[in-house]
């Protein structure tokens, strides 16, 4: 006769306060002999709100619980931040992401559920619009990870002067569809954001999701993740130490499953990408999963950045590939069927030196299909590949 074993709540914190442990990502329905284990998800029993709430706070959204930061969503300079994001955001999900999700929903139906993003910011914004059943996703950029905002002194008795960074810090992505990275790298050292936590936040509350909780993260040598604080995963409070990384738990009302989004700062130049394993992490990641570039500033032409391109060409089996992203002569044309959208003429005038002409050639060759939505850095003729590995 089968057993039904209840997991109790204190029992799992404390496998997960084993700071040596990985995360563990199988499946939560776990048969074990002749015993059935039924999980219980701490996160399922986590009542601390504050984390939705700054993030609701982040995106301008109208506040449902006003248990915290009471004062901030009282303030008239919320008023005026919410006001300004609501427009903001209506216009551009009409321009843009509500566009990309359609072409998602008629061109990527059988996109896998992890993707791995180098070179993103923290553009989780075009992530959930082109993987829209993304669970598991990983950013990977230069701009530290940052602090929670609202969780100093400063920050929160100068609500307006935070506001208006922020929105700076957005207006380049929603209005050209990606992070300018010296603006970002300005922006996200002001004294009131600190970093991409903060954009992060605020385009997973924007995008519909509610924020669960906000970990500290960081990679071993075997590729896995591991939370860098486990003593304060389920603690209410927001004074946690993100120097290497985090991991935002979100998740639609209603919805059951919970999606992880993780980032890392991370120099993935060859020397660094060896030195830190990297290639261990795409491996156990993301084999056979899907990976994304846009706005990748061309260093995966370089060959100083060859190890993370072979990475994502050996591992991964559905590739989202911008002109600036992996070059197209490194799809070898018999291990991957290629189609081609948008329309491709080459490299803006910053990137002269990149004139990548096989792919013109490819692209007048193959007849691509329209896009009515911004992609890469050409925002007036937007282009990008879609490489599925052959079986």
């Amino acid at each position: 006769m089968k057993k039904k074993l209840l997991l109790a709540f204190a029992a799992l914190l404390a496998v997960a306060c084993n700071s040596n442990s990985p995360l563990d990502t199988s499946d939560s329905n776990a048969v074990a002999n002749d015993s059935v284990v039924e999980k219980v998800d701490p996160l399922d029993t986590f009542t601390y709100t504050a984390y939705t709430t700054l993030a609701d706070i982040m995106a301008g959204k109208e506040i449902k619980d006003s248990t915290y930061f009471r004062d901030i969503i009282t303030s008239q300079a919320y008023a005026n931040h919410s006001k300004v994001m609501t427009d903001m955001w209506a216009r551009y999900k009409a321009q843009e992401t509500d566009r990309v999700m359609e072409w998602s929903r008629q061109n990527l139906s059988d996109a896998p559920t992890r993707v791995f993003y180098p070179f993103s910011g923290p553009d989780f914004n075009y992530l959930d619009a082109m993987f829209p059943e993304c669970e598991f996703a990983a950013l990977f950029a230069l701009e530290q990870a940052g602090r929670l905002p609202f969780s100093d002194e400063k920050s929160l008795s100068h609500p307006g002067e935070l506001f208006n960074v922020l929105r700076a810090s957005i207006g380049a992505n929603l209005s050209l569809s990606f992070f300018i990275t010296k603006r970002m790298q300005v922006d996200f050292y002001a004294s009131y954001v600190k970093g991409s936590l903060s954009v992060a936040m605020l385009f997973v509350a924007s995008r519909g999701y509610e924020v669960i909780v906000v970990n500290p993260v960081d990679i071993d040598s075997l590729g896995n993740i591991f939370y860098t604080e486990p003593e304060k995963l389920y603690a209410h409070t927001l004074d946690k130490d993100f120097s290497n990384g985090y991991e935002i738990v979100y998740r639609r009302e209603g919805e059951k499953k919970y999606r992880r989004l993780y980032y890392f700062n991370r120099d993935l130049s060859n020397g660094n990408y060896d030195k830190l394993k990297l290639d261990n992490f795409v491996r156990v990641n993301f084999a056979g999963q899907a990976c994304m570039t846009k706005a990748a500033s061309y260093h995966l032409h370089a060959a100083n950045f060859s190890n993370v391109r072979t990475s994502m060409l050996t591992h991964c089996d559905l590739i989202v590939n911008a002109p600036s992203g992996i070059p197209y002569t490194s799809f070898e044309q018999d291990k991957w069927n290629i189609k081609y959208y948008g329309s491709f003429r080459g490299p803006i005038p910053l990137f002269h030196a990149h004139p990548d002409t096989e792919l013109k050639d490819a692209y007048a060759k193959n007849g691509p299909e329209a896009i009515n939505f911004k992609y890469d850095y050409d925002t007036h003729n937007s282009s990008f590949i879609v490489a599925r590995r052959k079986k």
